[in-house]
């Protein structure tokens, strides 16, 4: 049997029944109907149980009228006490929670009434659970999740090709300062200025197994940028052709020293004095020689000399070898005259520094 109006309840008889009281939503029932709308939804029975006891005398109950056009003219949100989060989910609830007595105790439900809820099923929208509302908005985990994402962003994962270009950056800077490390032949022509600047400067080590790293991985690195190059856009494809460029003009400073150094044109050639040259080591079977440091106070022999020249040009060699034959393998169009104007200068100083190495390969024999 349904139960009266809620106007004709007894005076210790809950303002909402049992279902909207086990979820914590406003009973709402429209005028001349005897079941809240959430029942008439349910097909249940309206059923309302006795109210919790208070200290507090029982405020006066509002009118129905009122009751009903404050319900009508309120938002559609639940919000959560601490968090300011919200949860839309649709207009047949309050946007809070109504200030009525059974608010300020726990509200358990009766086991029967939350194992019934839980089976039925949710014929709408309108049929959420009140826990997993707080399960959704729980701050520890809308929290976890923002932080999460801001990590992402701020720590992306690198792509290949940006961890290749960064190494190719580093590899130019690298070979930037090599360059500055390479002892050059005395230039009688410079000025007193020149030479005290020079004489300030505290020269650094020109390491062979240094150049020879730089040259691997400049192999390594730029591999896929020689075999793709019309694919690569024309900043990259710069910085390809930079170091190229140093490289290149490193090895050659190095044939052209070691030339005149054979043929002794013009004089025997007179290095820095602060210039210092870290020589590879070398191993052969069990016999082995540890590198070597060479400046202008402790000279080579000249049989070692010719022996570290003829090392130095064997595998300088073997490794543009490599490089060359990547380069040769690929035919750029002139379409692009850019990328083509890098490419064609890049294969034409390969083959003048592989024509020195050969020139001096056969003065040394």
């Amino acid at each position: 049997m349904d139960p009266p109006h809620r106007s004709n309840q007894p005076r210790k008889t809950r303002s909402a029944c049992n279902k909207c009281h086990t979820q914590k939503l406003r009973c709402t029932r429209k005028p001349g109907q005897s079941r809240c709308e959430r029942c008439l939804r349910l097909n249940a029975e309206c059923r309302f149980a006795p109210r919790a006891k208070r200290g507090s005398k029982k405020p006066r109950l509002p009118s129905h009228s009122t009751s009903t056009q404050g319900k009508q003219s309120s938002s559609n949100q639940i919000s959560t006490p601490n968090t300011g989060l919200s949860l839309d989910i649709g207009d047949r609830l309050e946007e809070s929670l109504p200030a009525e007595p059974w608010l300020n105790t726990l509200g358990l439900a009766d086991p029967v009434d939350c194992i019934n809820w839980n089976i039925e099923p949710a014929g709408s929208a309108w049929d959420l659970n009140m826990d997993t509302a707080w399960a959704v908005a729980d701050p520890d985990q809308v929290v976890t999740q923002n932080v999460c994402t801001m990590q992402v962003a701020l720590d992306p994962m690198p792509s290949p090709g940006t961890t290749s270009t960064h190494e190719l950056a580093n590899l130019s800077i690298a070979l930037y300062e090599l360059t500055g490390k390479l002892p050059s032949v005395r230039d009688e022509t410079r000025t007193p200025s020149d030479i005290a600047a020079q004489s300030t400067r505290q020269a650094l080590p020109f390491m062979f197994d240094e150049l020879f790293s730089l040259t691997t991985q400049f192999t390594n690195v730029s591999k896929h940028y020689l075999c793709g190059i019309e694919g690569t856009d024309e900043p990259t494809a710069l910085m390809v052709g930079s170091c190229h460029s140093r490289l290149t003009g490193i090895y050659m400073d190095i044939f052209s020293m070691m030339q005149r150094c054979v043929q002794h044109t013009g004089g025997p050639p007179r290095p820095r004095p602060d210039g210092t040259l870290v020589l590879p080591s070398v191993q052969m079977g069990p016999l082995s020689c540890p590198s070597l440091h060479v400046d202008f106070e402790n000279p080579l022999s000249v049989g070692a000399g010719y022996m570290y020249m003829w090392m130095v040009a064997v595998f300088s060699a073997q490794l543009w070898g490599q490089l060359a034959d990547i380069m040769r393998e690929r035919h750029i169009a002139t379409g692009r005259s850019s990328v083509y104007g890098l490419w064609k200068e890049m294969g034409e100083r390969m083959e003048r520094l592989l024509e020195m190495i050969d020139s001096t390969k056969s003065l040394l024999r």
